[in-house]
């Protein structure tokens, strides 16, 4: 990786405004796929988690890298498109690409949890996906590395969002708490009309 790139990710744990202003300002774009994929890859992982013995270890394993590249893919693009196009509502100006660069920066935590996803699979094998798979009474330090893992990937929200609305905040050009605004009415554009379709599908099936 580029240093001007390490410099920038290092950056962001202590001056993610300054970061975010380099970034947008250089389009520091080359590594924004790995980003997104690796973090679709890494949620994926994380949903897979007990899941069942239907399938052989090699077959979930496939299952979750297509469904987590796919994911990674789509939503975050979806994402950027709607809160650019939200944001002028608030007088944003940030186009749809560089919404979609400050998501790829602001991912870098979840997709750097796929290393402990990655671990998790070394400690617990195929067992991780089992239907009965329960790590938290095993009372073993595979047990206790697993809950407090699990507790540090629950909590990868706060680091998530405190960036995603810092770097909106600099792409958009307004404060941070329109950016929040702005990712809130962006996510109910999305949100609502898919109720209101499984809604019309349950009352036509009805």
């Amino acid at each position: 990786m580029d240093e001007t790139y390490k410099s920038v990710i290092a950056q962001l744990l202590f001056g993610p405004r300054k970061a975010f202003d380099v970034i947008l300002r250089d389009n520091l774009n080359k590594y924004q796929l790995l980003f997104i994929t690796l973090a679709g890859i890494s949620n994926s992982f994380g949903r897979a988690i007990g899941i069942g013995n239907s399938y052989t270890l090699p077959v979930k394993l496939i299952f979750i890298i297509c469904t987590g590249i796919l994911i990674g893919l789509i939503i975050p693009n979806i994402l950027a498109a709607t809160i650019s196009f939200t944001g002028k509502w608030f007088g944003g100006a940030a186009t749809p690409k560089q919404v979609l660069l400050v998501i790829s920066f602001a991912l870098i935590p979840v997709a750097c949890f796929l290393g402990i996803n990655i671990v998790r699979l070394l400690i617990f094998g195929g067992a991780l996906f089992g239907s009965n798979f329960n790590a938290f009474n095993s009372g073993s330090v595979a047990g206790y590395f697993f809950l407090i893992t699990h507790y540090i990937q629950a909590f990868l929200i706060v680091p998530y969002a405190i960036l995603l609305f810092v770097g909106l905040s600099e792409a958009q050009g307004f404060p941070f708490w329109k950016s929040i605004l702005n990712v809130l009415v962006a996510c109910l554009l999305i949100v609502v009309p898919m109720m209101l379709m499984v809604v019309l599908v349950m009352v036509v099936a009805g």
